[in-house]
């Protein structure tokens, strides 16, 4: 299911260079689940693009480690939270001139980048 979604985003957003699973639903992983994310993350590497995981649960992340697989996405690529993921992704990773022209703003980070405008809210008036 992770492959096949990951396939449909750069698809359907061939320009979509950072990909951020929050992957705190998952409560399992085994080898096989771990070479996946280490063979999209490598996918994604040779088109450009680069693969984040986030808020990942500690046996998990033990599986991640034991099976080479943090080495092989990228411990730098791994985030406790994703509030963490995305202060570091956005100030940190994302194209300054991409975000100047960008009016989604989806994240509160957003308003500190290149043309400033306010976050998106939601129905509640809260920050996307």
């Amino acid at each position: 299911h992770v492959a096949e979604q990951l396939d449909v985003i750069t698809r359907e957003d061939p320009e979509q260079a950072h990909i951020l699973i929050a992957a705190g639903g998952i409560n399992f992983i085994d080898v096989a689940g771990c070479a996946l994310f280490a063979e999209e993350a490598r996918r994604l590497s040779l088109e450009g693009r680069a693969l984040y995981l986030c808020s990942l649960k500690g046996e998990v992340l033990d599986v991640l480690k034991r099976g080479g697989c943090v080495g092989r996405v990228g411990g730098e690529n791994l985030f406790r939270s994703k509030a963490e993921a995305v202060r570091k992704l956005v100030l940190t990773r994302l194209d300054p001139e991409r975000c100047r022209v960008c009016r989604a703003r989806i994240f509160n980070e957003c308003a500190r980048m290149p043309g400033g405008a306010q976050p998106l809210t939601t129905s509640t008036g809260q920050g996307a």
